[in-house]
């Protein structure tokens, strides 16, 4: 299950939401951005949840035979599921907000 104290939220509007808009590419009229931000305030999916769902449109655009009906089937479902278990990317994130937190208080003791 998703363990929620690993969740970071952020107002949309924010890197994270460019982030995962950023990643839609060529898949996407204004309907690919706008779903994707839609989906991020709905589920109320944190940075690296936004990330995921951002990769995961990238990687079906350029699945051959998708049409957009399937394609915002696919972006929803995995949205759900995001909000449901979390990312199994969120280890990496967390583990490289650890780093940098650590590195930042480092240099200010220096």
């Amino acid at each position: 299950m998703r363990q929620d104290h690993l969740r970071r939220d952020f107002p949309l509007g924010c890197p994270a939401v460019g982030l995962a808009v950023g990643y839609v590419g060529e898949f996407s009229d204004m309907n690919a951005y706008a779903l994707i931000d839609m989906l991020i305030e709905r589920y109320s999916l944190n940075e690296c949840e936004a990330g995921d769902l951002g990769a995961y449109a990238d990687v079906l655009e350029h699945c051959h035979g998708l049409t957009g009906a399937t394609l915002e089937a696919q972006i929803r479902l995995r949205a759900e599921v995001l909000s449901i278990c979390g990312s199994e990317m969120q280890e990496m994130y967390d583990t490289l907000e650890r780093t940098y937190k650590r590195q930042h208080e480092r240099e200010e003791y220096a």
